[in-house]
């Protein structure tokens, strides 16, 4: 590295060479110490050593800012100089230098226009040849007659300078094989048109003898089914006609079974009403001999509780008498007891 005082300028700045390469020795990153924080030993010479060389940066800008000044000055007095020369100089080249400006426009202008009149030629001769080539396109499925039509249109065509210019030799080419591909292509569907006229024609008289015999068919068909529908006529009626004496002989059966239904429902009847009038006489027999022995055990009930009765009777004359009644007041206190007529006394049985 060169010293810093021998630059290509007449200055003499306040920092050499050997001054920075010490410095960069002396504040090298390897010479930061540990520090945390402020209170530390390290930090406090961190903080001296960023001062020093702060000192130093602020030296050497000092000293460029005195330097520049008297460049700063001569530039501006050389720039507002030039800049008087200048104006000068591009009042006196302006018209010179437009009329140059417009001989070089025109001249590109036409170029231009003949690069686009010669642009619009070859694209119309390449349309006329690509129109040409196109006749020969879209063959498949088209009849002879519009290929001929074509093949035609195609012969008449003229190539020659006026209308091709340099590109006669292509045009020729592309006409001679769009020519030979309808040719080769009319050839062929004329083969083809024959051939189905031909398969048509068999078919024309094979579809006459097919509806020839279809109508024969029909025609027999026609006949057996008249003679079906005759059948079947005759056999509906007979079968209505067994129909209509089945349901004759059916309603006869059905009378018939209910005259016996009848005549069973009646046997029924009377023979229910027998067995009621049987069961009923044998009830009233039952009732009769069940009340007869009824008042028979009634009767005898009566008796034995009349002498029951007589015998407490003759118990409470023997205690009314024992209790100083005579016998016909015993009596007669027995006879209002035994009929209550005595409120809050009665004889228990």
């Amino acid at each position: 590295m060169e010293n810093l005082n021998t630059i290509n300028l007449p200055v003499e700045l306040n920092m050499t060479e050997k001054q920075l390469a010490q410095l960069a020795l002396d504040y090298a990153p390897k010479n930061i110490p540990t520090a945390k924080t402020k209170g530390d030993d390290g930090y406090r010479y961190i903080h001296e050593c960023v001062m020093s060389i702060t000192k130093v940066r602020g030296n050497l800008e000092k000293r460029r800012k005195e330097l520049k000044a008297d460049a700063l000055a001569f530039g501006r007095n050389l720039d507002g100089t030039v800049k008087g020369y200048r104006e000068t100089l591009e009042s006196l080249e302006a018209p010179w230098r437009k009329v140059k400006t417009d001989i070089d426009e025109a001249e590109a202008r036409a170029d231009a226009e003949r690069v686009a009149a010669e642009q619009r030629r070859v694209e119309e001769i390449e349309q006329r040849i690509a129109e040409i080539k196109g006749m020969a396109d879209g063959l498949l499925g088209v009849d002879a007659a519009t290929i001929e039509k074509r093949r035609q249109l195609v012969q008449k065509i003229i190539i020659n300078p006026d209308n091709f210019g340099d590109y006669v030799e292509a045009a020729n080419l592309i006409l001679d094989q769009v020519m030979k591909t309808l040719q080769e292509a009319h050839a062929e569907r004329i083969a083809f048109e024959t051939q189905q006229a031909e398969q048509a024609a068999k078919q024309a008289v094979l579809d006459a003898q097919q509806a020839k015999q279809e109508a024969a068919q029909a025609e027999q068909q026609r006949l057996m089914d008249a003679q079906q529908a005759e059948m079947d006529k005759a056999q509906r009626e007979l079968d209505e006609k067994k129909a209509a004496q089945q349901a004759t002989e059916d309603a006869a059966m059905r009378a018939r079974l209910a005259e016996e239904q009848e005549a069973r429902q009646e046997a029924e009847r009377k023979e229910r009403e027998i067995r009621e009038e049987l069961e009923r006489k044998e009830q009233a027999e039952f009732l009769a001999a069940a009340a007869k022995e009824q008042e028979e055990t009634k009767k005898a009930t009566l008796a034995a509780n009349k002498k029951h009765i007589a015998g407490f009777k003759r118990d409470a004359l023997k205690c009314f008498e024992k209790g100083g009644l005579d016998a016909e007041s015993a009596k007669t206190a027995v006879d209002l007891i035994g009929k209550n007529l005595i409120a809050h006394v009665s004889i228990n049985y």
